[in-house]
């Protein structure tokens, strides 16, 4: 029922709907005011694409990697920006926005199934991306916490 829920979290589920701000606003009526809602999802812009960027860039085209890391089960991807202005729009008041990465071994385990380029290299790299991103604050995933207004 509306106005029944303190906290609703929705962890990797947001990036599979296909209308994301219904499914939010749909959430948001069921929170109690200053209900919280928590979200994680993966990153538009994190770490691993933006590093794929460079290296497509840099080697003129000839490497492209950035196909691997986006997925046929996701129907949207949110950066900071988008995520939050879509929050806002819908009356939710952003309370904490975070960066974090997928564990390495979790992400090694998904990279080992596809068959790309440099698979092997970018497996041993990726407990050094993982922390280039954390040191810069930029994971893979974004974790937002926000609260329902008045």
């Amino acid at each position: 029922k509306d106005n029944f829920f303190d906290v609703v979290t929705m962890w990797d589920v947001i990036e599979h709907l296909e209308d994301p701000a219904r499914a939010v606003n749909d959430v948001s009526q069921k929170l109690k005011t200053n209900g919280l809602l928590v979200i994680e999802t993966p990153a538009e812009d994190n770490i691993i694409r933006k590093l794929g960027w460079v290296l497509y860039k840099i080697s003129m085209g000839k490497i492209a990697l950035l196909q691997y890391f986006y997925y046929s089960v996701h129907r949207c991807y949110f950066s900071e920006k988008t995520i939050t202005k879509m929050l806002r729009d819908l009356n939710m008041e952003i309370v904490s926005v975070s960066s974090e990465n997928t564990f390495p071994a979790k992400a090694k385990l998904k990279i080992r199934t596809y068959k790309l380029p440099f698979r092997d290299f970018i497996i041993t790299a990726l407990p050094f991306i993982f922390l280039l991103g954390n040191t810069i604050g930029i994971g893979n995933k974004i974790v937002i916490l926000a609260k329902k207004r008045a």
